[in-house]
Protein backbone atom coordinates (compact mmCIF):
# COMPACT_ATOMS: atom_id res chain seq x y z
CA UNK A 1 0.00 0.00 0.00
CA UNK A 2 2.79 2.07 0.84
CA UNK A 3 4.54 2.15 -3.07
CA UNK A 4 0.80 2.38 -4.60
CA UNK A 5 -0.11 5.77 -2.70
CA UNK A 6 3.30 7.29 -3.09
CA UNK A 7 2.68 6.46 -6.64
CA UNK A 8 -0.45 7.96 -6.69
CA UNK A 9 0.57 11.14 -5.18
CA UNK A 10 3.16 11.28 -7.57
CA UNK A 11 1.56 10.91 -10.68
CA UNK A 12 -0.94 13.90 -9.50
CA UNK A 13 1.53 16.14 -9.01
CA UNK A 14 3.91 14.80 -12.78
CA UNK A 15 4.72 17.90 -14.20
CA UNK A 16 2.70 17.48 -17.83
CA UNK A 17 4.96 18.37 -21.21
CA UNK A 18 3.96 21.24 -23.45
CA UNK A 19 2.15 23.36 -21.16
CA UNK A 20 1.55 25.56 -24.25
CA UNK A 21 -0.84 23.00 -25.34
CA UNK A 22 -2.52 22.09 -22.55
CA UNK A 23 -3.65 25.09 -21.48
CA UNK A 24 -6.36 27.31 -23.50
CA UNK A 25 -4.37 29.50 -25.95
CA UNK A 26 -6.27 32.72 -24.63
CA UNK A 27 -5.56 31.88 -20.99
CA UNK A 28 -1.98 31.09 -21.88
CA UNK A 29 -1.40 34.42 -22.97
CA UNK A 30 -2.96 36.18 -20.69
CA UNK A 31 -0.50 34.57 -17.90
CA UNK A 32 2.13 35.94 -20.26
CA UNK A 33 0.58 39.40 -19.56
CA UNK A 34 0.36 38.61 -15.87
CA UNK A 35 3.95 38.18 -15.65
CA UNK A 36 5.11 41.19 -17.14
CA UNK A 37 2.52 42.99 -15.38
CA UNK A 38 4.02 41.27 -11.72
CA UNK A 39 7.70 42.24 -12.77
CA UNK A 40 6.99 45.85 -14.49
CA UNK A 41 5.47 46.66 -10.81
CA UNK A 42 8.46 45.05 -8.37
CA UNK A 43 7.41 41.60 -7.94
CA UNK A 44 10.66 39.11 -7.18
CA UNK A 45 10.64 35.82 -8.40
CA UNK A 46 12.75 35.71 -11.56
CA UNK A 47 15.79 33.81 -9.59
CA UNK A 48 13.86 30.27 -8.67
CA UNK A 49 10.06 30.32 -9.75
CA UNK A 50 8.73 30.06 -13.27
CA UNK A 51 4.69 29.45 -14.29
CA UNK A 52 2.22 28.40 -15.38
CA UNK A 53 3.02 24.64 -15.61
CA UNK A 54 0.58 22.10 -15.30
CA UNK A 55 0.42 19.30 -13.35
CA UNK A 56 -1.53 15.86 -12.92
CA UNK A 57 -4.40 14.12 -15.20
CA UNK A 58 -6.31 17.24 -14.63
CA UNK A 59 -3.62 20.04 -15.85
CA UNK A 60 -3.94 21.90 -12.48
CA UNK A 61 -1.85 24.72 -13.62
CA UNK A 62 1.21 25.75 -10.83
CA UNK A 63 4.62 27.15 -10.52
CA UNK A 64 7.52 25.00 -10.57
CA UNK A 65 11.56 25.89 -9.43
CA UNK A 66 14.10 26.79 -12.37
CA UNK A 67 17.06 25.92 -9.92
CA UNK A 68 17.44 24.11 -6.40
CA UNK A 69 15.42 26.38 -3.36
CA UNK A 70 17.31 25.35 -0.05
CA UNK A 71 15.89 25.68 3.47
CA UNK A 72 15.03 29.08 4.54
CA UNK A 73 15.32 30.58 1.21
CA UNK A 74 13.00 32.79 -0.56
CA UNK A 75 10.29 31.54 -3.28
CA UNK A 76 8.83 35.02 -4.20
CA UNK A 77 8.27 38.71 -2.80
CA UNK A 78 5.24 40.64 -3.55
CA UNK A 79 5.15 44.40 -2.99
CA UNK A 80 1.86 46.26 -1.34
CA UNK A 81 1.04 47.82 -4.41
CA UNK A 82 -0.06 44.44 -5.98
CA UNK A 83 -1.86 43.45 -3.00
CA UNK A 84 -5.56 43.69 -2.01
CA UNK A 85 -6.16 44.38 1.00
CA UNK A 86 -9.78 43.88 3.12
CA UNK A 87 -9.03 46.23 6.13
CA UNK A 88 -7.69 48.78 2.73
CA UNK A 89 -11.41 48.60 0.95
CA UNK A 90 -12.50 51.31 3.34
CA UNK A 91 -15.20 52.15 0.30
CA UNK A 92 -17.59 49.21 1.43
CA UNK A 93 -17.80 50.81 4.72
CA UNK A 94 -20.60 52.84 3.40
CA UNK A 95 -21.65 49.79 0.87
CA UNK A 96 -22.66 47.46 3.61
CA UNK A 97 -23.93 50.21 6.20
CA UNK A 98 -27.76 49.19 5.31
CA UNK A 99 -27.33 45.35 5.99
CA UNK A 100 -24.79 45.25 8.95
CA UNK A 101 -26.42 44.62 11.24
CA UNK A 102 -28.19 41.90 9.43
CA UNK A 103 -25.01 39.98 8.91
CA UNK A 104 -24.20 37.41 11.80
CA UNK A 105 -22.01 37.61 14.36
CA UNK A 106 -19.38 35.01 13.74
CA UNK A 107 -19.33 36.50 9.79
CA UNK A 108 -15.62 37.19 8.55
CA UNK A 109 -15.57 40.15 7.22
CA UNK A 110 -12.36 40.06 5.71
CA UNK A 111 -13.34 37.04 3.56
CA UNK A 112 -16.74 39.52 3.31
CA UNK A 113 -14.86 42.59 2.23
CA UNK A 114 -12.71 41.10 -0.21
CA UNK A 115 -15.71 38.87 -1.73
CA UNK A 116 -17.95 41.75 -2.38
CA UNK A 117 -14.98 44.15 -3.78
CA UNK A 118 -14.22 41.15 -6.61
CA UNK A 119 -18.23 41.11 -7.39
CA UNK A 120 -17.44 44.74 -8.08
CA UNK A 121 -14.52 45.41 -9.34
CA UNK A 122 -14.13 41.92 -11.81
CA UNK A 123 -15.23 43.57 -14.60
CA UNK A 124 -13.98 46.80 -14.46
CA UNK A 125 -11.76 47.16 -17.40
CA UNK A 126 -9.58 50.01 -16.13
CA UNK A 127 -8.41 48.26 -13.16
CA UNK A 128 -4.92 48.24 -12.48
CA UNK A 129 -5.53 44.44 -11.23
CA UNK A 130 -6.91 43.70 -14.89
CA UNK A 131 -3.64 41.10 -15.70
CA UNK A 132 -4.61 39.53 -12.25
CA UNK A 133 -8.67 39.10 -12.30
CA UNK A 134 -8.27 38.19 -15.86
CA UNK A 135 -6.88 34.91 -14.61
CA UNK A 136 -8.98 34.59 -11.74
CA UNK A 137 -12.26 34.89 -14.39
CA UNK A 138 -10.67 31.77 -15.83
CA UNK A 139 -10.69 29.46 -12.75
CA UNK A 140 -12.87 27.17 -11.35
CA UNK A 141 -15.32 27.74 -8.94
CA UNK A 142 -15.07 24.71 -6.17
CA UNK A 143 -18.49 25.31 -5.20
CA UNK A 144 -20.40 24.46 -8.43
CA UNK A 145 -18.89 20.42 -7.72
CA UNK A 146 -21.00 20.51 -4.52
CA UNK A 147 -24.17 18.78 -6.31
CA UNK A 148 -26.34 16.17 -4.65
CA UNK A 149 -24.97 14.06 -7.84
CA UNK A 150 -21.42 14.58 -6.84
CA UNK A 151 -22.03 13.98 -3.20
CA UNK A 152 -22.92 10.34 -4.15
CA UNK A 153 -19.43 9.35 -4.00
CA UNK A 154 -19.23 9.85 -0.81
CA UNK A 155 -22.21 7.11 -0.39
CA UNK A 156 -23.27 6.93 3.24
CA UNK A 157 -20.15 8.84 4.76
CA UNK A 158 -23.05 11.46 6.24
CA UNK A 159 -20.09 13.07 8.34
CA UNK A 160 -18.82 15.23 4.74
CA UNK A 161 -22.26 15.26 3.32
CA UNK A 162 -23.66 17.25 6.04
CA UNK A 163 -20.39 19.45 6.38
CA UNK A 164 -20.68 20.43 2.96
CA UNK A 165 -24.35 21.16 2.93
CA UNK A 166 -24.18 23.27 5.98
CA UNK A 167 -21.03 25.53 4.28
CA UNK A 168 -23.29 25.84 1.22
CA UNK A 169 -26.63 26.85 3.42
CA UNK A 170 -24.67 29.23 5.18
CA UNK A 171 -23.21 30.89 1.70
CA UNK A 172 -26.79 30.79 0.62
CA UNK A 173 -28.23 32.84 3.66
CA UNK A 174 -25.30 34.75 3.58
CA UNK A 175 -26.04 35.92 0.25
CA UNK A 176 -29.81 36.64 1.09
CA UNK A 177 -28.21 39.44 3.85
CA UNK A 178 -25.89 40.57 0.91
CA UNK A 179 -28.71 41.05 -1.86
CA UNK A 180 -30.70 43.08 0.38
CA UNK A 181 -28.09 45.86 0.42
CA UNK A 182 -29.01 48.50 -2.30
CA UNK A 183 -25.72 48.69 -3.44
CA UNK A 184 -25.63 44.64 -4.26
CA UNK A 185 -28.60 44.49 -6.32
CA UNK A 186 -26.77 43.30 -8.96
CA UNK A 187 -24.79 40.78 -7.58
CA UNK A 188 -26.15 37.36 -8.61
CA UNK A 189 -25.87 34.26 -6.30
CA UNK A 190 -23.74 32.86 -8.96
CA UNK A 191 -21.35 35.59 -9.14
CA UNK A 192 -21.01 35.82 -5.45
CA UNK A 193 -20.29 32.07 -4.78
CA UNK A 194 -18.05 32.20 -7.56
CA UNK A 195 -15.90 35.17 -5.81
CA UNK A 196 -16.56 34.09 -2.55
CA UNK A 197 -14.90 30.64 -3.41
CA UNK A 198 -12.21 32.60 -5.55
CA UNK A 199 -11.15 34.75 -1.88
CA UNK A 200 -11.47 31.66 0.39
CA UNK A 201 -9.29 29.96 -1.98
CA UNK A 202 -6.45 32.70 -2.24
CA UNK A 203 -6.54 35.12 0.52
CA UNK A 204 -3.91 34.90 3.13
CA UNK A 205 -3.87 36.41 6.50
CA UNK A 206 -2.10 39.52 7.28
CA UNK A 207 -3.18 39.56 10.83
CA UNK A 208 -5.57 38.27 12.66
CA UNK A 209 -8.29 41.01 11.83
CA UNK A 210 -6.94 40.95 7.65
CA UNK A 211 -6.73 39.15 4.80
CA UNK A 212 -5.60 39.60 1.54
CA UNK A 213 -5.73 38.68 -2.14
CA UNK A 214 -1.78 38.49 -3.45
CA UNK A 215 -1.40 38.04 -6.85
CA UNK A 216 1.55 34.63 -7.82
CA UNK A 217 1.53 33.75 -4.20
CA UNK A 218 -1.88 32.37 -5.01
CA UNK A 219 -0.44 30.42 -7.84
CA UNK A 220 0.96 28.06 -5.55
CA UNK A 221 -1.02 24.80 -5.24
CA UNK A 222 -1.27 23.21 -1.33
CA UNK A 223 0.77 20.63 -0.29
CA UNK A 224 2.39 20.08 3.50
CA UNK A 225 5.67 21.27 3.61
CA UNK A 226 6.22 24.09 5.72
CA UNK A 227 6.61 27.49 4.55
CA UNK A 228 6.60 31.13 6.16
CA UNK A 229 4.37 34.25 5.13
CA UNK A 230 6.06 37.67 6.00
CA UNK A 231 5.92 40.78 6.18
CA UNK A 232 9.30 42.72 4.92
CA UNK A 233 10.01 46.16 5.44
CA UNK A 234 12.80 46.65 2.39
CA UNK A 235 13.81 50.28 3.61
CA UNK A 236 14.41 49.41 6.96
CA UNK A 237 15.49 46.15 7.03
CA UNK A 238 13.25 44.51 9.34
CA UNK A 239 10.00 42.10 9.41
CA UNK A 240 6.99 43.73 10.70
CA UNK A 241 5.89 39.93 11.56
CA UNK A 242 7.69 36.87 11.73
CA UNK A 243 5.42 34.17 13.14
CA UNK A 244 3.52 31.49 10.05
CA UNK A 245 0.50 33.15 8.96
CA UNK A 246 -0.90 29.55 8.42
CA UNK A 247 -3.77 28.67 10.41
CA UNK A 248 -2.53 26.80 13.27
CA UNK A 249 -3.56 22.85 13.30
CA UNK A 250 -6.14 21.88 15.45
CA UNK A 251 -3.12 18.51 16.23
CA UNK A 252 -1.42 21.30 18.42
CA UNK A 253 1.65 20.91 16.30
CA UNK A 254 4.64 23.58 16.96
CA UNK A 255 4.92 26.23 15.17
CA UNK A 256 8.17 25.86 13.38
CA UNK A 257 10.34 29.34 14.03
CA UNK A 258 10.78 31.65 11.13
CA UNK A 259 14.14 32.37 9.82
CA UNK A 260 15.85 35.45 8.53
CA UNK A 261 16.28 36.18 5.13
CA UNK A 262 17.84 39.80 4.00
CA UNK A 263 16.21 41.61 0.78
CA UNK A 264 18.13 44.01 -0.93
CA UNK A 265 17.28 47.45 -0.92
CA UNK A 266 18.85 48.65 -4.31
CA UNK A 267 16.52 49.13 -7.31
CA UNK A 268 14.25 46.19 -7.63
CA UNK A 269 15.16 46.08 -11.64
CA UNK A 270 18.03 45.50 -10.60
CA UNK A 271 17.83 42.22 -7.98
CA UNK A 272 18.85 38.91 -9.33
CA UNK A 273 18.84 36.82 -6.09
CA UNK A 274 17.92 36.68 -2.41
CA UNK A 275 20.85 35.92 -0.04
CA UNK A 276 20.12 34.30 3.50
CA UNK A 277 20.45 37.03 6.50
CA UNK A 278 22.41 36.30 9.34
CA UNK A 279 19.99 36.23 12.14
CA UNK A 280 22.39 37.60 14.66
CA UNK A 281 22.58 41.01 12.87
CA UNK A 282 18.99 41.90 12.66
CA UNK A 283 15.99 43.68 14.74
CA UNK A 284 12.49 42.17 13.82
CA UNK A 285 9.61 44.47 14.99
CA UNK A 286 7.89 43.51 17.50
CA UNK A 287 4.48 44.65 16.30
CA UNK A 288 1.21 43.09 17.62
CA UNK A 289 -0.37 40.40 15.64
CA UNK A 290 -3.87 41.87 16.41
CA UNK A 291 -3.33 44.83 13.88
CA UNK A 292 0.07 44.54 11.20
CA UNK A 293 0.13 47.60 9.36
CA UNK A 294 1.42 47.16 5.33
CA UNK A 295 3.25 50.34 4.36
CA UNK A 296 4.12 50.79 1.02
CA UNK A 297 7.76 49.52 1.24
CA UNK A 298 6.53 46.64 2.41
CA UNK A 299 6.78 43.07 0.19
CA UNK A 300 4.92 39.71 1.13
CA UNK A 301 7.48 37.12 1.29
CA UNK A 302 6.90 33.34 1.20
CA UNK A 303 10.09 31.30 1.43
CA UNK A 304 11.01 27.78 2.57
CA UNK A 305 11.71 27.12 6.32
CA UNK A 306 14.29 25.39 8.41
CA UNK A 307 14.88 21.44 6.77
CA UNK A 308 12.77 22.48 3.44
CA UNK A 309 13.92 22.32 0.19
CA UNK A 310 12.89 22.51 -3.71
CA UNK A 311 14.60 20.36 -6.07
CA UNK A 312 15.18 22.37 -9.67
CA UNK A 313 12.18 21.03 -12.20
CA UNK A 314 10.12 19.94 -9.26
CA UNK A 315 6.64 21.93 -8.08
CA UNK A 316 6.45 24.70 -6.01
CA UNK A 317 3.93 24.26 -3.31
CA UNK A 318 2.48 26.51 -0.72
CA UNK A 319 0.66 25.30 2.23
CA UNK A 320 -2.90 27.02 3.13
CA UNK A 321 -3.78 25.18 6.22
CA UNK A 322 -2.33 22.09 8.11
CA UNK A 323 -5.78 20.31 8.59
CA UNK A 324 -7.77 17.26 7.61
CA UNK A 325 -8.65 16.44 4.14
CA UNK A 326 -12.52 17.35 5.45
CA UNK A 327 -11.27 20.73 6.11
CA UNK A 328 -9.93 20.94 2.63
CA UNK A 329 -12.21 19.36 1.10
CA UNK A 330 -15.07 21.41 1.78
CA UNK A 331 -13.21 24.87 2.15
CA UNK A 332 -11.59 24.12 -1.37
CA UNK A 333 -12.50 21.34 -2.94
CA UNK A 334 -9.65 18.92 -2.73
CA UNK A 335 -7.59 16.76 -0.62
CA UNK A 336 -4.72 14.89 -0.21
CA UNK A 337 -3.87 11.12 -0.68
CA UNK A 338 -0.79 11.82 1.28
CA UNK A 339 -1.85 14.13 3.72
CA UNK A 340 -0.27 13.37 7.31
CA UNK A 341 -2.21 15.71 9.31
CA UNK A 342 -5.81 13.74 7.86
CA UNK A 343 -7.98 12.26 10.58
CA UNK A 344 -11.13 10.05 11.09
CA UNK A 345 -13.77 11.10 13.89
CA UNK A 346 -15.50 8.63 16.40
CA UNK A 347 -18.21 9.95 18.44
CA UNK A 348 -18.88 8.47 21.25
CA UNK A 349 -22.87 9.22 22.76
CA UNK A 350 -22.86 9.50 26.67
CA UNK A 351 -26.45 9.42 28.16
CA UNK A 352 -27.21 12.71 29.18
CA UNK A 353 -28.58 12.53 32.99
CA UNK A 354 -27.08 9.29 33.68
CA UNK A 355 -25.28 10.82 36.91
CA UNK A 356 -25.25 14.47 37.51
CA UNK A 357 -21.26 14.27 37.86
CA UNK A 358 -20.49 12.26 34.96
CA UNK A 359 -20.47 15.44 32.88
CA UNK A 360 -18.09 17.36 35.16
CA UNK A 361 -15.92 14.39 35.30
CA UNK A 362 -15.98 13.59 31.41
CA UNK A 363 -15.02 17.60 31.46
CA UNK A 364 -11.91 17.13 33.38
CA UNK A 365 -10.87 14.28 31.79
CA UNK A 366 -11.64 14.71 28.17
CA UNK A 367 -11.66 18.67 28.05
CA UNK A 368 -12.54 20.69 25.10
CA UNK A 369 -12.70 16.39 23.49
CA UNK A 370 -16.75 16.11 25.27
CA UNK A 371 -19.40 18.13 23.59
CA UNK A 372 -22.34 19.52 24.84
CA UNK A 373 -24.71 17.61 22.26
CA UNK A 374 -28.21 19.76 20.87
CA UNK A 375 -29.18 16.20 21.04
CA UNK A 376 -31.79 15.80 24.43
CA UNK A 377 -30.58 12.41 25.16
CA UNK A 378 -26.90 12.18 24.19
CA UNK A 379 -23.66 14.69 24.89
CA UNK A 380 -21.21 13.38 22.67
CA UNK A 381 -17.13 12.86 23.51
CA UNK A 382 -15.23 13.28 19.89
CA UNK A 383 -11.79 11.53 19.33
CA UNK A 384 -10.10 12.19 16.02
CA UNK A 385 -7.78 9.27 14.95
CA UNK A 386 -4.83 11.19 13.84
CA UNK A 387 -3.02 9.77 10.53
CA UNK A 388 -0.04 10.82 12.39
CA UNK A 389 -0.40 9.55 15.59
CA UNK A 390 -1.45 6.72 17.98
CA UNK A 391 -4.60 7.74 19.48
CA UNK A 392 -4.15 7.56 23.82
CA UNK A 393 -7.59 8.91 24.24
CA UNK A 394 -9.31 5.34 23.11
CA UNK A 395 -7.45 3.90 25.59
CA UNK A 396 -8.25 6.37 28.44
CA UNK A 397 -12.18 6.45 27.44
CA UNK A 398 -12.60 2.52 27.95
CA UNK A 399 -10.41 3.21 31.06
CA UNK A 400 -12.53 5.68 32.31
CA UNK A 401 -15.77 3.87 31.86
CA UNK A 402 -14.58 0.59 32.94
CA UNK A 403 -14.16 2.50 36.69
CA UNK A 404 -17.41 4.79 36.48
CA UNK A 405 -19.93 1.87 35.23
CA UNK A 406 -17.79 -1.78 36.20
CA UNK A 407 -16.47 -0.61 39.55
CA UNK A 408 -18.88 1.84 40.15
CA UNK A 409 -16.25 3.77 41.80
CA UNK A 410 -14.68 6.94 39.81
CA UNK A 411 -11.96 7.34 42.58
CA UNK A 412 -10.34 4.81 41.57
CA UNK A 413 -9.86 6.09 38.40
CA UNK A 414 -8.62 9.11 39.79
CA UNK A 415 -6.31 7.16 41.54
CA UNK A 416 -5.10 4.86 39.35
CA UNK A 417 -2.29 2.83 38.88
CA UNK A 418 -1.22 0.59 35.78
CA UNK A 419 -2.45 -2.55 35.63
CA UNK A 420 -1.28 -4.70 32.87
CA UNK A 421 -4.08 -7.09 32.79
CA UNK A 422 -7.01 -4.26 32.74
CA UNK A 423 -4.30 -2.20 30.25
CA UNK A 424 -4.60 -5.07 27.69
CA UNK A 425 -8.60 -5.37 28.25
CA UNK A 426 -8.43 -1.59 27.30
CA UNK A 427 -6.79 -1.69 24.15
CA UNK A 428 -8.76 -4.94 23.50
CA UNK A 429 -11.75 -2.31 23.54
CA UNK A 430 -10.22 0.09 21.63
CA UNK A 431 -9.09 -2.47 18.80
CA UNK A 432 -12.70 -3.69 19.08
CA UNK A 433 -14.32 -0.66 19.04
CA UNK A 434 -12.24 1.07 15.83
CA UNK A 435 -12.99 -2.80 14.18
CA UNK A 436 -16.76 -2.07 14.82
CA UNK A 437 -16.35 1.73 13.05
CA UNK A 438 -14.40 0.33 10.19
CA UNK A 439 -17.31 -2.63 9.51
CA UNK A 440 -15.26 -5.99 9.02
CA UNK A 441 -17.77 -7.43 6.51
CA UNK A 442 -16.61 -4.82 3.91
CA UNK A 443 -12.50 -6.01 4.42
CA UNK A 444 -11.77 -5.75 0.96
CA UNK A 445 -13.19 -1.81 0.72
CA UNK A 446 -9.77 -0.17 0.66
CA UNK A 447 -8.73 -2.39 -2.09
CA UNK A 448 -11.42 -1.66 -4.73
CA UNK A 449 -11.11 2.18 -3.95
CA UNK A 450 -7.83 2.06 -4.60
CA UNK A 451 -7.76 0.22 -7.34
CA UNK A 452 -10.69 2.06 -8.72
CA UNK A 453 -7.99 5.02 -8.66
CA UNK A 454 -5.54 3.48 -10.50
CA UNK A 455 -7.17 1.78 -12.69
CA UNK A 456 -9.63 5.24 -13.82
CA UNK A 457 -6.98 7.53 -13.52
CA UNK A 458 -8.10 9.47 -16.63
CA UNK A 459 -11.72 8.47 -16.99
CA UNK A 460 -13.18 9.83 -13.74
CA UNK A 461 -14.15 13.56 -12.64
CA UNK A 462 -11.93 15.39 -10.79
CA UNK A 463 -14.40 15.84 -8.34
CA UNK A 464 -14.86 12.22 -7.74
CA UNK A 465 -10.90 11.42 -7.57
CA UNK A 466 -11.19 13.85 -4.65
CA UNK A 467 -13.92 11.93 -2.84
CA UNK A 468 -12.40 8.47 -3.45
CA UNK A 469 -9.36 9.68 -1.74
CA UNK A 470 -11.38 11.10 1.39
CA UNK A 471 -12.79 7.70 1.86
CA UNK A 472 -9.41 5.91 1.14
CA UNK A 473 -7.77 8.17 3.86
CA UNK A 474 -10.78 7.76 6.11
CA UNK A 475 -10.58 4.06 6.51
CA UNK A 476 -6.66 4.11 6.39
CA UNK A 477 -6.23 6.29 9.58
CA UNK A 478 -8.92 3.68 11.54
CA UNK A 479 -7.36 0.60 9.76
CA UNK A 480 -3.34 2.07 11.10
CA UNK A 481 -4.44 2.68 14.29
CA UNK A 482 -5.93 -1.00 14.40
CA UNK A 483 -2.05 -2.07 13.22
CA UNK A 484 -0.93 0.08 16.32
CA UNK A 485 -2.75 -0.69 18.57
CA UNK A 486 -2.80 -4.76 17.99
CA UNK A 487 1.18 -4.32 18.42
CA UNK A 488 1.52 -2.78 21.15
CA UNK A 489 -0.81 -5.66 22.71
CA UNK A 490 1.71 -8.15 21.28
CA UNK A 491 4.29 -6.51 22.99
CA UNK A 492 2.47 -6.20 25.80
CA UNK A 493 1.34 -9.68 26.45
CA UNK A 494 5.10 -10.51 25.30
CA UNK A 495 6.40 -9.45 28.36
CA UNK A 496 4.03 -9.39 30.52
CA UNK A 497 6.01 -9.98 33.59
CA UNK A 498 8.32 -7.31 33.12
CA UNK A 499 5.94 -4.35 32.11
CA UNK A 500 5.14 -2.58 34.61
CA UNK A 501 4.57 0.58 33.50
CA UNK A 502 4.35 1.89 29.22
CA UNK A 503 7.11 2.99 29.47
CA UNK A 504 8.96 -0.37 30.25
CA UNK A 505 7.94 -0.89 26.60
CA UNK A 506 10.78 1.20 25.52
CA UNK A 507 13.42 -1.45 26.57
CA UNK A 508 11.93 -3.85 23.81
CA UNK A 509 12.01 -1.65 20.61
CA UNK A 510 14.37 -4.69 19.28
CA UNK A 511 10.46 -5.93 18.58
CA UNK A 512 9.38 -2.76 17.04
CA UNK A 513 9.46 -3.99 13.17
CA UNK A 514 6.38 -4.07 10.97
CA UNK A 515 4.19 -2.05 13.34
CA UNK A 516 1.83 -1.00 10.37
CA UNK A 517 1.26 -1.74 6.71
CA UNK A 518 -0.45 1.49 6.17
CA UNK A 519 2.85 3.83 7.37
CA UNK A 520 3.47 6.68 4.76
CA UNK A 521 3.72 9.27 6.74
CA UNK A 522 7.18 8.99 9.04
CA UNK A 523 8.22 5.92 10.73
CA UNK A 524 6.06 3.63 12.93
CA UNK A 525 8.52 3.18 15.68
CA UNK A 526 8.47 6.85 16.19
CA UNK A 527 4.68 6.79 16.38
CA UNK A 528 4.89 3.90 18.72
CA UNK A 529 7.67 5.75 21.23
CA UNK A 530 5.31 8.77 21.20
CA UNK A 531 2.20 6.88 21.78
CA UNK A 532 4.30 5.02 24.76
CA UNK A 533 5.76 8.31 26.39
CA UNK A 534 2.14 10.30 25.83
CA UNK A 535 0.49 7.06 27.94
CA UNK A 536 2.97 7.05 30.68
CA UNK A 537 2.01 10.33 31.27
CA UNK A 538 -1.64 9.33 31.98
CA UNK A 539 -0.92 6.18 33.93
CA UNK A 540 1.75 6.32 36.61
Amino acid sequence: MIDRIKSLSDFFNKENENPSSNINPTLFQKYSLFKKWLISNGAIFTKNLDFPYTFGPFNLIGCKSLSDINENESILLIPKKLMIISKELLYLNEYIEDIEDDLYEDTDMSTLYLTLHLCLELDNKNSFFRPYFDLILFNHNYLDDFTEENLNFFEEDDNIIISIKQTLDELDELYNVIKEGKYFKTITKKNFFFCYSQVVSRQFYIDKNCTALIPLADLLNHNNLMVHYELYDSENYVFKYTDSFTVSSDINKDIIPTYIKEYPKNDIDSIKEIKPFNINNINNSTESEDNVNINDNDYFSISTSKGERIDKGKQVFNNYYNGGNKYLLKNYGFCLIDNKYDYTLINFNIEKGKDIYLDKYLEIVFGKKYKTNSDPFYNILKIKIFFNEANFFLVKYFRFFYFYESVKDIKQYVNYKFDIDLEISFIQLSIERLKLKYNCNKINELDELENELFNNKEKINCFKVNALIYRITQKRNILHQIDLLEFILRIIIKYKKEIKCYKDLLLYQKDFVNISRYDTDENSKIKLIKFIIKSHNFVS
